[in-house]
């Protein structure tokens, strides 16, 4: 929100683009740019990576090496994606909607692997919707 009607955000994009061009950007970057990717490949391993998170000279170091600040707790991960469970779901007798009440959920990266009991929550209120 500038008073004088300049996009922030783009002006942002556009300075960090031409300040990092060429240059390594700071660890954070590339541990959270390429986040999906990495919860995809962790989420197999949930339950030993969330008992060796909460061990914390590992915790630090998993920080540090990622470039999240010390002050930040890591995220459990989710032992079962939000897109499985609804897979699982949809074949016990899942409440369809009608062809004239189509509805599109969208589950992001922090759904699907991080926080999937707000996608379940969300599937349950649009069915007692219908």
């Amino acid at each position: 929100d500038c008073p004088v009607g300049v996009d922030m955000a783009t002006y942002k994009a556009e300075f960090l683009h031409h300040h990092y061009r060429g240059r390594l950007r700071p660890a954070a970057h590339y541990a959270m740019g390429r986040l999906p990717r990495w919860l995809r490949l962790a989420r197999p391993f949930a339950r030993p990576l969330n008992a060796l998170v909460r061990l914390r000279p590992l915790a630090a170091l998993a920080k540090r090496l990622a470039g999240i600040a010390p002050e930040r707790t890591i995220p459990v991960l989710a032992t079962q994606a939000y897109s499985r469970w609804l897979l699982r779901r949809q074949g016990k007798g899942t409440r369809i909607l009608s062809s004239d009440r189509v509805v599109a959920l969208w589950a992001d990266t922090f759904t699907e692997h991080l926080y999937p009991q707000a996608g379940r929550a969300a599937v349950r209120v649009l069915e007692e919707a219908t």
